[in-house]
């Protein structure tokens, strides 16, 4: 199982048309962090799920009390966060496809944001670049910082 190096970045800015979701990215940081950031406004982060892409019923999930910020290591809940009792999903497999998915309560902006990868994926890319959510369920490869600009230029 690979499940170290892997992060989820969340933007969602008030006033913003987000396009289907592309605030969602995942890097290969520091050991595995689950990051989401929402703006005033922008509603909250109230769930994080990672499944297989073919088989939904192997999964791993959390939630609790909306949160506007959130940092947690891949595969841990945040502080005041519960993991689902029924986890079936530890880690990340070679091979295999993953939809993470981060759902967001009280947004004009999206009520969630996913992308599908794999672990080849995240092995792929280099120091400070991320898999960025395409709106369709893909990816397209970014820095972090082009990430960034991207959720400030849609406001």
């Amino acid at each position: 199982m690979i499940a170290t190096g892997v992060a989820v970045l969340v933007l969602v800015l008030s006033g913003c048309s987000p396009g289907n979701g592309k605030f969602v990215a995942v890097s290969a940081a520091d050991g595995g962090t689950v990051l989401a950031q929402l703006c005033a406004g922008g509603g909250n982060v109230y769930g994080i799920s990672i499944s297989e892409a073919k088989d939904l019923d192997i999964r791993w999930g959390a939630d609790g009390p909306g949160l506007g910020w959130i940092s947690t290591p891949l595969f841990v809940a945040p502080s005041t966060w519960q993991a689902d009792e029924e986890n079936t999903l530890l880690g990340l497999a070679p091979g295999h496809r993953y939809s993470v998915r981060v759902m967001i309560s009280g947004s004009t902006t999206a009520s969630y944001s996913s992308l599908d990868i794999s672990p080849a994926d995240i092995s792929a890319l280099h120091p400070g670049e991320v898999l960025a959510a395409d709106g369709e369920g893909g990816f397209t490869v970014m820095t972090e910082q082009e990430f960034r600009n991207r959720a400030k230029a849609a406001c």
